[in-house]
């Protein structure tokens, strides 16, 4: 995947989650939402003889099943705010009419082939052509 292609794909993904998260922040408080608990490990480690703690840093392994679990829980409290929340909608449709457009790389010789990522608008990947 071409490093433009990532670049535009990372930004939609950051309004997206930005979005939501003011969605929710804006009314987590009102709502009572209790999340789940992200421990704290005593993991520290030493640079330049500067002493920098890490407490998070058993959620940087995505394959561990603590890891795994604490996404879910989150996830959970997620999708069941978006559920009862009336603006989902509203800012579903909106992401979607501002996502859904034809996305192309710039073509990359390799090679006799010349070849360039397509994704028609809203598909989950962006498709190799040759």
């Amino acid at each position: 995947m071409n490093r433009f292609y990532r670049h535009s794909f990372s930004l939609m993904a950051i309004y997206f989650v930005t979005a939501i998260s003011l969605l929710i922040s804006c009314s987590a408080s009102k709502s009572g939402i209790v999340y789940p608990n992200a421990k704290q490990v005593a993991v520290s480690d030493t640079y330049h003889g500067v002493e920098v703690s890490d407490p998070y840093r058993w959620l940087e392994n995505s394959d561990s099943v603590s890891v795994k679990e604490w996404v879910a829980a989150q996830q959970n409290i997620t999708d069941t705010y978006l559920k009862t929340s009336a603006s989902y909608e509203t800012i579903n449709a909106r992401l979607q009419q501002l996502w859904n457009y034809p996305k192309l790389t710039a073509p990359l010789m390799a090679g006799n082939r010349m070849f360039f990522y397509k994704n028609a608008g809203l598909e989950n990947h962006p498709v190799l052509y040759t």
